[in-house]
């Protein structure tokens, strides 16, 4: 994937000029020796509209690209795996990303939608990539369906009306918890069962500016790492039961709420190098649920929140054991907290419960 991805991108540069410039004289020799190099490859650029004549001959190729990506996701339902390359542009649509899609970005390619339409900009299926993109608006820029494998690299989620990111919760499970009796999906599993569990991976990105939270997270397996997640309206990072997160190089700051809260039920979540500074209220906060999981914080940066660097919460559900709970739950290691009000730690649960 990568090295079609490289090769195609080497010809767009290097015939760009022609396109742009004159894109009326592409030669036929050149376009069969695009199709050749990229047979799971279609484009999409909408200045092919500018042309009637050229508009009407739309087939995907590099020569007659597809006006809208979701012309090419037609297209792309019925071929895969498939790349979907996206010339720079605003393109004002709502897209489900068929199973083994890429759909990469060249340059500055914005996909959005009014907020006020209460629409998810993507919903991604299984084994499907978002690549230089950046996604504007939107009731949720992402809506990641239940164990559904994706990967974001170098996208941007900003002005969503909810979520920059949701995944689907599973209603079987949450059934589970309104009658009190532990679920334990993540917290027994081997090493080798979790790494069969779908992997929602997340990397060089930024979120921001979404009115509720950043990122909602639950059941399933998610990494993420040198991302940005900053001014969202509660907070930064929210993981929900049946999680397994690993979070290393992240920085969350001035979110409404904690930068990174978490329930720690049958979590495992493995925080590290990471920065969480002036949120309006917790760094990073843990909160009770009816199982017992296991956080583990090394060489963080935690400062100048604005309540605790780290904070405990007791919910009205909280396991009977073990005791101390959250520091038998929660392993600190070279951490620095810094200039948190009131405290660097709130004393109230996070040393009593």
């Amino acid at each position: 994937m990568f090295w079609l991805i490289f090769r195609t991108t080497i010809y767009i540069l290097l015939f760009g000029t022609i396109w742009f410039g004159g894109r009326f004289y592409i030669t036929s020799d050149l376009n069969d020796n695009l199709h050749k190099l990229t047979p799971n490859t279609l484009f999409v650029n909408q200045s092919i509209l500018k042309d009637s004549e050229l508009s009407q001959q739309q087939n995907g190729s590099f020569t007659y690209p597809f006006a809208t990506i979701n012309q090419a996701i037609s297209f792309a339902k019925t071929n895969h795996p498939m790349t979907i390359i996206v010339n720079p542009g605003i393109y004002h649509e709502t897209i489900v990303l068929p199973d083994e899609t890429t759909l990469f970005g060249i340059n500055d390619v914005i996909i959005t939608t009014k907020r006020e339409e209460n629409k998810t900009i993507v919903i991604p299926k299984n084994n499907t990539s978002l690549i230089n993109i950046i996604l504007d608006g939107g009731n949720h820029g992402i809506s990641i369906p239940k164990k559904t494998k994706i990967r974001l690299y170098n996208v941007t989620i900003k002005n969503a009306k909810k979520y920059a990111l949701e995944m689907d919760k599973d209603d079987e499970k949450r059934d589970s918890h309104n009658n009190l009796t532990p679920t334990y999906d993540i917290l027994y599993k081997t090493k080798d069962e979790i790494s069969k569990i779908p992997l929602v991976r997340i990397s060089k990105s930024l979120i921001t500016q979404n009115n509720i939270q950043g990122l909602y997270l639950a059941d399933g397996r998610v990494e993420i790492e040198n991302t940005l997640v900053t001014h969202n309206g509660e907070e930064g990072i929210d993981l929900h039961p049946h999680l397994y997160a690993t979070i290393n190089n992240v920085v969350s700051k001035y979110n409404g709420e904690s930068g990174l809260e978490s329930e720690i039920y049958d979590n495992i979540v493995t925080i590290t190098n990471s920065t969480f500074d002036n949120n309006l209220k917790s760094g990073v906060a843990f909160i009770t649920h009816i199982g017992t999981g296991k956080i583990i914080l090394t060489n963080n940066t935690i400062t100048q929140n604005k309540k605790y660097g780290m904070r405990c919460a007791l919910h009205k559900k909280r396991p009977t054991s073990p005791r101390p709970f959250f520091q038998t739950t929660i392993k600190r290691k070279n951490n620095i907290f810094d200039e948190n009000i009131p405290a660097a730690i709130s004393p109230e649960a996070c040393y009593t419960f």
